[in-house]
């Protein structure tokens, strides 16, 4: 049963578990960030400092812990982390979860629940995905400059689920915009489909997606790359919105500008990316389905040579 009294943790404060396990614990909610290195400290000595759009806020006192194994007595967990570190966190999350956990992955890419429900033995599993422009601008402090700042989450096959309906009523409490969706997989292609031409194009170019939309051939590029994304949707009979590409642009075009993908951060900061759980997944399924996807192979070669 979900309550104002449940522990909520947060595995990754990061730009993304950062804003909104800091929303819902500035509403008052029990919320655990894990944390590493000085954004652990950080936490631990300043609070959280979350700058956004609507309003800065400070978490102060702030609850977090540096190892998966302090976890205790979970009754949701976000997994914000980035997917390649997905598979480590959930061996992790084995020894904590319990069987009336629920855990939430929220990873780009369509598949990223399926991979932890194959390695935690306990535990409901379910698929989410975050609309929001942000990162850790230093040890301690997240900065949301852009996007709608809303999760989704849902049950693959259902339309429905009462246990994801409460926590969705608890988040829009708590002044998180949260969607219980009645077509979950649906929504994981449509943003992967977005995703795809914005990621690839912005780290391709190393430009943000203004300046990527204002140039014609970026332009273009990026479109060809949403085309041939959307083309694998449909071979994958997946359903997707009549009027999805114009949707995707059209947001595109909205944002703020400035505004670089996650991946184009990692790579200017030297981390690793997500181009194989992104571009490479993409590529995989097109060779599958027998489509050319030249444009999104081009993109993906680049990115693993930066």
């Amino acid at each position: 049963m979900i309550s104002r009294t449940m522990k909520i943790f947060i595995i990754g404060a990061g730009g993304v578990g950062g804003y909104f396990g800091g929303k819902l614990a500035h509403a008052g909610l029990d919320v655990t960030f894990v944390a590493r290195g000085a954004h652990y400290e950080a936490m631990k000595t300043r609070g959280l400092e979350v700058r956004t759009t609507e309003g800065d806020f400070t978490v102060s006192p702030v609850q977090v812990i540096s190892k998966v194994s302090e976890i205790a007595a979970p009754d949701l967990i976000l997994i914000t982390c980035k997917s390649y570190d997905l598979v480590s966190v959930a061996h992790e999350l084995d020894q904590v979860v319990l069987p009336s956990t629920v855990v939430l992955t929220t990873q780009n890419g369509i598949d990223n629940d399926l991979v932890a429900a194959r390695i935690l033995r306990q535990g409901k599993v379910f698929p989410g995905l975050i609309h929001i422009v942000s990162e850790r601008l230093s040890p301690g402090v997240i900065s949301q400059t852009g996007g709608l700042r809303r999760i989704t989450f849902g049950e693959r096959g259902q339309s429905s689920n009462a246990e994801l309906t409460a926590i969705e009523t608890m988040m829009t409490k708590a002044g998180v915009r949260a969607v219980a969706s009645d077509d979950i997989v649906r929504d994981l292609w449509k943003k992967y489909a977005m995703i795809i031409p914005w990621a690839g194009v912005t780290s391709y170019s190393r430009k943000s997606i203004d300046l990527v939309l204002s140039d014609p051939a970026l332009r273009e590029l990026f479109c060809s790359s949403l085309r041939e994304a959307l083309s694998v949707a449909e071979e994958a009979g997946v359903h997707l919105p009549d009027g999805t590409y114009g949707e995707i642009v059209s947001f595109a075009e909205k944002t703020a500008p400035g505004s670089r993908s996650s991946m184009l951060v990692d790579i200017e900061n030297g981390r690793l990316t997500e181009v194989e759980t992104l571009h490479g997944t993409l590529l995989k399924l097109a060779q599958e389905h027998g489509i050319e996807t030249p444009v999104n192979e081009m993109i993906y070669r680049a990115i693993k040579e930066f």
